[in-house]
């Protein structure tokens, strides 16, 4: 009860919640201290009495009302029991990365991955579609209310009310319990009729006049939408999406062949990174604190300048320049890549790692940064320390203050070079697997048989 109107109300006052639990508590040390149980019993049977007399109804409503009720607590259920699972598994999968990542099991991390990606989630996605409720596709109320009127607003819900599958299936339910031998007994005089049909009278009565029908349908359909102005428009406007989505199709041709070149190189760059992960923490901390005079001699002893130099790990990572040519041509084409080159991504789940490319404010470093390119590797390094020793007054503090702060940070970039590592390779995964789709359906024989049957037809080939 009072979970409900904390949702409802937002009764989010402590002491308002509590004066409602000692009102509940209350009430219930009265009754039982003032009353015995029968008379509770009595007392409860009496309004249960009242209350059927007041709302009786008939059975069947009766029983649709329970079943309708029954179906939508299991239908909360089961959103529920998806939902913590979908947090469960990925807590896990968030842990297991990290330790596998940190054991340097690139092989097993790899597996995972793609196990988590394109097998688990698949079957997840299959197992709540069309469960939960939908939302609502602009998240406005004002645009909502401006594009429909107020009455087709309610139109609409009271529709989905009455017309949706819950409904239906308890409907059903109640249909069957009450008239369960008449639907067995209609069940079995329509097998018995499809049975006794013959053939020949149903070609002779019906099959045979289909074409005639369909010709004449489509004669007038034709010279309906020819002689009319608006069907001179829309076969323009036909004409031109036809060659939009040749664009569209060119365009997504010549983005995988690019992303194929890069991934390449992104593989070494990854390789390199996961062999040297926790050298490239300590590079971090001497490249971060290398101006600080006080720590100088901490970094020295620790974190020698001939071992964790920074540009010697730079100049080991591949450059990869298809990134920016990639960058540049979205950048160029933003209304494009925002619009219509969606549609193409739709033609497969495989094609979703399309959206890693998508444009946003940071694309071109996020990109850098999935591929570890040198710069990837510079956006990485531009995480600020835990510990902030260059803002404190570090001569106050001990030596083995110094060196746990530096230690702490350590761990903390460490732990983010995981992350990163683990980001990486889900982007390129999924870039991989865009590249690989695209490239099979755009491939010139990914139709031969569509063609071969169109040839066959006098249709054109293509």
């Amino acid at each position: 009860m009072i979970t409900f109107l904390h949702r409802d109300f937002k009764l989010s006052n402590y002491w308002v919640k509590t004066s409602f639990l000692f009102l509940s508590i209350s009430i219930c040390s009265y009754i039982l201290i003032f009353h015995s149980w029968t008379e509770v019993s009595s007392l409860i049977s009496t309004i249960e009495y009242e209350f059927t007399q007041l709302f009786s109804l008939p059975t069947w409503l009766e029983l649709f009302l329970f079943y309708l009720l029954l179906i939508l607590i299991l239908r909360l259920w089961w959103i529920y029991f998806w939902q913590y699972y979908g947090q469960l598994v990925d807590a896990l999968y968030i842990k297991f990365t990290k330790h596998l990542a940190h054991n340097g099991s690139l092989k097993k991390l790899i597996w995972i991955i793609k196990f988590y990606h394109s097998t688990h989630k698949t079957i997840f996605k299959l197992l709540t579609k069309q469960v939960h409720f939908k939302k609502r596709v602009s998240g406005s109320k004002t645009f909502e209310y401006f594009v429909n009127s107020i009455w087709a607003i309610i139109f609409y819900n009271l529709k989905k009310m009455i017309f949706n599958i819950v409904t239906g299936i308890a409907f059903f339910i109640t249909l069957n319990t009450i008239y369960k031998h008449e639907f067995i007994k209609i069940w079995r005089e329509s097998i018995y009729l499809i049975l006794d049909a013959k053939l020949v009278d149903i070609w002779g009565d019906y099959i045979t006049k289909v074409p005639i029908l369909l010709a004449v349908f489509s004669t007038i359909i034709v010279i309906f939408y020819i002689n009319r102005t608006r069907g001179f428009i829309r076969r323009a406007v036909a004409s031109a999406n036809r060659k939009k989505l040749e664009e569209v199709i060119n365009e997504h041709r010549d983005i995988a062949y690019e992303i194929s070149i890069c991934l390449n190189s992104g593989f070494d760059n990854i390789d390199y990174v996961m062999a040297n992960r926790k050298t490239l923490a300590k590079v971090w901390i001497r490249n971060v604190y290398e101006d600080n005079q006080f720590l100088k001699r901490f970094l020295t002893e620790h974190y020698s300048e001939r071992e964790y130099e920074l540009m010697f790990y730079l100049d080991k990572l591949n450059k990869i320049d298809g990134l920016q040519k990639i960058s540049a041509r979205i950048k160029d084409k933003d209304t494009f890549y925002n619009g219509v080159m969606s549609y193409f991504v739709h033609l497969s789940p495989n094609l979703k790692g399309f959206e890693v490319l998508r444009p946003y404010r940071h694309s071109q470093e996020e990109l850098e940064t999935y591929f570890f390119t040198p710069q990837g590797l510079k956006n990485i390094f531009r995480a600020k320390p835990l510990t902030r020793l260059n803002s404190r007054r570090i001569d106050n503090l001990e030596e083995h203050e110094i060196i746990q702060a530096l230690q702490k940070d350590e761990d903390y970039m460490y732990m983010h070079i995981l992350e990163s590592i683990i980001n990486a390779l889900e982007a390129q995964f999924a870039l991989l697997q865009y590249a690989d789709s695209a490239s099979k359906y755009l491939n010139l024989n990914s139709d031969l048989l569509g063609r071969n049957i169109r040839s066959l037809s006098n249709k054109d080939s293509w």
